[in-house]
């Protein structure tokens, strides 16, 4: 990894990494440790440890309340630890000024000043940092065309929609090419579309800088599409983090399953049939097999263990009556709904509701109907396992 530009007047031309997957160019590592925090007798951040590589775009992802802000606060310096260090790079941060700790920060809403234009808003952290006026110019200019504005300098940021503002507060806060770049919920304000094309343009210029990204956010579609990993938190505490594949495909917990994607959960019985193998009976609507490793534990499931499945909606197989197999969940089609690319049909299980049921629109859905009496099965690989007394 190259060494970390400094911020002086000295800099020259803003340095780009080469290639979609090229070396950082200016991205350091960032490392938390036993970090907490408590506003009065509340623990907000709960003893998180982790790192981030240099040039990683990580996500914090969370509902309301789960300390995924606060986290990101005392990394930029506005709040403070209580216990804990938090390091960038070689330098300990823990207890530095904001002002001091060069990182950029990108807030949901845009921050710019509305007395200056989109030039001098871009140029005011450089000015603070005693620039030359030539550079100054110069990386304003190379900044809007990163972001693509290179002929909105001198408009005011009323001039702009939500989505071109959101661009200029980008365009500030990489300007001065910190090793860090926070963004708390930078697109929350902007319509669906608008929002979706901005995630593949700041996770294209993170990738060119190659600077480190630290993204709040809880909307877990944006964070699966723009991360190299994602931070799963819950009351205050770290529950799992990895790859967006990684939390999809294998949830650590019942938590996370539920969380990442969409899940059906029920709840049955454990009935061993030696090894790792067994079946979940459900009641008054048949069985599944699956495999006994439950996720999140080391436990052993004894026999007649209550225990959870988590089932995504696209590993299901629907038949009509009788033709599913010798392991299926019986149920009736309550809906059968039509969404493009695919049909979501939900399925009543008896004692267990409702469980949604997605196949692609073509043939082999047309012919179920609502009200019809079905079977559902799944392969034994889809069916994530958890003990109930984890299910949460």
């Amino acid at each position: 990894m190259r060494k970390a530009i400094a911020l002086q007047p000295a800099d020259h031309t803003m340095r780009v990494a080469p290639g979609r997957r090229g070396p950082p160019s200016f991205g350091q590592e960032v490392e938390i440790r036993g970090v907490s925090k408590f506003y009065g007798d509340m623990r907000a951040v709960d003893a998180v440890s982790l790192k981030v590589a240099p040039g990683e775009f990580l996500s914090l992802l969370g509902p309301s309340g789960s300390g995924k802000t606060s986290l990101l606060m005392m990394i930029a310096g506005f709040e403070t630890a209580d216990q804990g260090t938090i390091s960038v790079g070689t330098r300990d941060l823990t207890y530095v000024a904001p002002n001091e700790r060069g990182i950029g920060m990108v807030f949901q809403k845009y921050a710019l000043f509305p007395h200056m234009t989109v030039a001098q808003n871009i140029a005011f952290p450089l000015k603070m940092r005693k620039f030359p006026a030539d550079d100054i110019r110069r990386k304003v200019q190379e900044t809007l065309a990163l972001v693509r504005l290179e002929d909105y300098g001198e408009r005011m940021p009323s001039q702009l929609s939500g989505g071109q503002q959101q661009r200029i507060a980008v365009a500030r806060a990489i300007v001065f090419e910190p090793p860090v770049l926070l963004m708390d919920e930078p697109l929350g304000a902007l319509d669906k579309k608008l929002r979706e094309q901005l995630q593949i343009e700041i996770k294209q210029l993170q990738q060119r800088l190659g600077i480190t990204v630290i993204y709040v956010t809880h909307d877990q579609e944006e964070a699966l599409t723009m991360s190299d990993r994602v931070a799963v938190m819950c009351h205050g505490r770290l529950e799992q983090i990895g790859t967006p594949v990684e939390l999809y495909e294998r949830p650590g917990s019942a938590l996370v399953a539920d969380f990442i994607g969409k899940m059906n959960f029920i709840d049955g019985e454990w009935v061993g049939l030696g090894g790792a193998a067994g079946i979940v009976r459900v009641k008054n609507c048949g069985s599944l097999a699956a495999h006994g490793n439950p996720r999140g534990s080391d436990a052993v499931l004894a026999a007649r263990q209550p225990v959870r499945m988590a089932i995504r909606p696209e590993q299901w197989r629907i038949s009509k009556q009788g033709q599913g197999g010798e392991y299926v969940l019986d149920g009736v089609i309550q809906n059968a709904i039509f969404v493009g690319s695919y049909r979501v049909f939900l399925v009543r299980l008896a004692d267990e509701g409702v469980v949604q049921v997605q196949l692609p629109a073509g043939q082999a859905s047309q012919h179920l109907a609502e009200g019809e009496s079905v079977e559902l099965s799944c392969e034994p690989e889809a069916i994530h396992l958890f003990p109930a007394r984890i299910a949460g």
